[in-house]
């Protein structure tokens, strides 16, 4: 598997560049927590659909105040990343993780405006696969 994300993906905000946060992560296990998300979802996802797009990937805790992130959100962590593709719909992302993919999350997200993105984590330690219950019929 050739690997073909760049950590910068998985860190950019304009929310973060709008309100000059550094977005950077302080930890080398939130580096490393990147790198497993990227390995075991993120590429197969790209290997499989082509071009991923990552809305929201790891948040520093400022961040995540600012964008009404939960307290404990695997994005402080580097563990998740919120995503959309150019040539899937976020049913088929979503049917390929759950079916193919270990995850902790695999969750289709709506905010109040209606935007909807695949919301997907990987936990090293416990992979708990949660998903939308709801989202099974697609």
């Amino acid at each position: 598997m050739n690997l073909n994300f760049k950590m910068s993906e998985l860190v950019k905000s304009q929310r973060a560049v709008k309100n000059n946060i550094n977005n950077l992560p302080t930890s080398t296990d939130s580096l490393d927590n990147m790198l497993f998300l990227i390995f075991n979802i993120l590429q197969p996802l790209r290997d499989r659909f082509g071009i991923i797009n990552i809305n929201s990937g790891y948040r520093c805790p400022k961040l995540n105040v600012l964008v009404g992130g939960a307290v404990n959100s695997n994005h402080l962590y580097g563990r998740a990343a919120d995503i959309t593709a150019k040539e899937a719909t976020l049913e088929q992302l979503y049917n390929y993780v759950i079916a193919y993919l270990d995850f902790d999350e695999c969750f289709i997200e709506t905010n109040k405006a209606g935007a909807q993105w695949l919301h997907v984590a990987y936990n090293r330690a416990n992979n708990r696969r949660k998903t939308n219950k709801d989202m099974r019929a697609f």
